[in-house]
């Protein structure tokens, strides 16, 4: 999982990275508008935010796991406690 969050993390890194690069340049140049840099621009704003909204899904993933994990951890602390408690009367039965 961690992998997959490295890995969603260094694509927002070079989405930001190339949204930088693309903010240096004016989609009007020389008094004529160019389109083609106006659709990457969004393109690339669009895929950041596609990113993002993926990075907090798995975010909200992770962290739901995590919750079930505790809870399977507790109920297993619960039942090695009431194995104990049976063992020990299963012996006080055997005496």
């Amino acid at each position: 999982m961690s992998r997959t969050m490295s890995e969603l993390e260094g694509g927002v890194r070079a989405l930001e990275k190339e949204m930088q690069e693309l903010a240096k340049q004016s989609v009007i140049q020389d008094g004529k508008i160019n389109v083609t840099l106006a659709r990457k621009k969004k393109r690339v704003d669009r895929d950041l935010d596609n990113m993002l909204v993926r990075i907090n899904d798995h975010r909200s993933l992770v962290q739901d796991i995590e919750k079930d994990m505790n809870a399977t951890d507790d109920e297993r602390v619960e039942k090695e406690e009431e194995l104990k408690f049976i063992e020990g009367q299963l012996v006080t039965t055997m005496i």
